[in-house]
């Protein structure tokens, strides 16, 4: 059987009720979504699947994890990928910008002259680690936005900046 669950409950777990048919009948039962799960991956809940033929014990029924996409986030392995946009001059000078993570932001410093493409890391803050492993990283990949139409003051400033060779 296919569960499909939102993108952060595969990344920070659930309870889920899950309706389905055993043997001709309607059962529900909750079902504990450990921290982590992955896409494809199958979880098995003990004797809750079809009888066995000659009257022995239910088998197991198995739940194959599909996961929807984030709007936000992407996943790589244990690591998390978050886009941020910030401001020419921001890049150029230097900011602070809030990081979106699974619970709540993370306020950090941009360093001055930081590019497009540049990764800013949050370690600890992806993937919850299971069975031992190391919980993942968040990764905020910076895009700088360099502005398409400029007014005639902003014009006038950046010609003064091309001028002193920047």
């Amino acid at each position: 059987m296919r569960l499909t669950i939102p993108f952060r409950q595969a990344i920070l777990g659930a309870e889920r009720r899950i309706d389905f048919d055993r043997d001709g009948k309607s059962e529900q039962i909750q079902v504990r979504i450990p921290p982590g799960v992955e896409p494809g991956q199958k979880l098995r809940i003990a004797g809750k699947g079809g009888g066995s033929p000659g009257g022995g014990p239910n088998g197991d029924l198995l739940l194959e994890i599909s996961v929807t996409a984030d709007h936000q986030f992407q996943r790589e392995g244990n690591d998390l990928l978050v886009n941020l946009i910030i401001p020419f001059s921001g890049a150029c000078l230097g900011t602070s910008i809030e990081i979106p993570t699974m619970e709540e932001p993370k306020r950090v410093k941009v360093k001055a002259g930081t590019r497009s493409g540049s990764k800013i890391r949050l370690k600890g803050y992806g993937v919850p680690g299971r069975g031992g492993r190391q919980s993942g990283d968040l990764y905020a990949i910076i895009e700088v936005d360099v502005p398409k139409h400029l007014d005639a003051d902003q014009q006038e400033l950046i010609e003064k900046l091309r001028e002193s060779g920047l």
